[in-house]
């Protein structure tokens, strides 16, 4: 701001040095960034009368996802803790009183209870969650460590095959082998139809094709024009 050009649309030698000296750094600086800034700037003068006084004041106010992240907290702010009962746990955490927290005093410790849901293993070890806003309601995206078996090389008895086709994306299904070699389905397997992706994909397809034949035209049109017996022409854009 402070060695805006006499014509923002075209500096001088002289004022590309000027602005790149008041950068730090600005000898690496690339100039489009710099010519994105003035840009940005003469916005600003038409819609506001003036110049900005920096370059922040050109960025709107940044939007923050509405989620509190509890993952790098330690036992100072934040601590999860279950209940007797293994469908729930209790979190606690430090909020502030106020909009403008100043010190300590300005916090204060709110419990807050989970329910867990019973997919989650009574031995499993609970990390701090992170808090969205979902409607009128509060979620915690909950990540737990539970110890699994080792798995094994042999003695498999169900196994789960995936298929990739064109009409339908993926499909899978289980399978049990019994003891006696015969194989049972489990259940009626399940697809999964991405209906948008695969429409995207045959429209690209056929206006490949499309530009494939256009193109083997154009050129056997300008093959014609140029054959033998035939005055050579420019060739151009027909329209």
């Amino acid at each position: 701001m402070a060695t805006w050009p006499v014509d923002p649309k075209r500096r001088t030698a002289e004022e590309w040095e000027q602005v790149r000296e008041a950068v730090p750094g600005g000898q690496f600086l690339p100039s489009s960034v710099i010519r994105s800034r003035t840009r940005q700037a003469v916005v600003f003068r038409q819609k506001h009368g003036r110049l900005p006084v920096d370059v922040f004041e050109l960025e709107p106010a940044p939007r923050a996802a509405q989620m509190l992240l509890l993952s790098a907290c330690d036992g100072q702010q934040a601590t999860l803790e279950r209940a007797n009962d293994t469908t729930r746990a209790l979190l606690r955490l430090q909020l502030p009183t106020r909009p403008d927290p100043r010190s300590y005093a300005d916090w204060t410790w709110v419990a807050c209870p989970i329910a867990l849901p019973p997919t989650i293993p009574a031995n499993a070890v609970l990390h701090l969650p992170t808090l969205r806003v979902d409607g009128d309601r509060v979620r915690a995206d909950l990540t737990y460590t539970h110890p699994v078996p080792q798995t094994r090389r042999t003695g498999h008895a169900v196994a789960l095959g995936v298929d990739w086709g064109l009409n339908t994306l993926l499909s899978a299904g289980a399978a049990r082998l019994h003891d006696n070699g015969r194989i049972t389905a489990l259940g009626t397997g399940a697809q999964f139809r991405a209906a948008g992706v695969l429409a995207k994909q045959h429209r690209l397809r056929r206006h490949s094709e499309h530009l494939r034949v256009r193109r083997a035209s154009v050129r056997r049109d300008a093959h014609q024009r140029t054959g033998p017996g035939c005055p050579a022409q420019p060739t151009g854009t027909r329209t």
